[in-house]
């Protein structure tokens, strides 16, 4: 069955063309689901306090701002707000999705994530030091 983008997604992000073409993959628009935010509230809700955000701020923060992507499991990608000066990073975690007219990139998951453990992720895209990430903002 073909996922319709619309109700009830909401649109979050993008990933650039420009950055699609350095990590091999599709540039699309990036949605959550109704039915993830419920999933990311029950399972890292309590992971994601500490940073006074609701999840869909969260999300939009990474897509924001992210600096790097790895490649996450089952041929999914992470987005990353990356500081070798924390232990956690911040993290969403995308599948790509086909509807009727045209791809997108799914969250699956988001919430902070060990530096160490994101680490041992493949590093497919990395944002330099003084200049901007895909949707030109700075990296910290």
């Amino acid at each position: 069955m073909s996922k319709q983008i619309g109700e009830p997604y909401i649109e979050v992000g993008r990933i650039s063309i420009s950055i699609a073409k350095a990590i091999g993959r599709k540039p699309a628009k990036i949605y959550v689901s109704r039915n993830q935010i419920q999933h990311i509230i029950q399972r890292h809700g309590k992971d994601l306090e500490p940073f006074g955000l609701s999840v869909i701020d969260y999300i939009r923060f990474v897509c924001e701002n992210y600096n790097q992507i790895r490649i996450g499991t089952n041929n999914s990608i992470l987005l990353l707000v990356y500081s070798n000066d924390l232990n956690h990073t911040a993290c969403i975690d995308l599948n790509f999705s086909i509807d009727v007219k045209h791809g997108f990139w799914e969250i699956k998951t988001a919430g902070p994530r060990r530096s160490s453990a994101v680490n041992k992720k493949a590093l497919l895209w990395e944002a330099a030091k003084h200049t901007s990430n895909g949707r030109g903002n700075r990296p910290n």
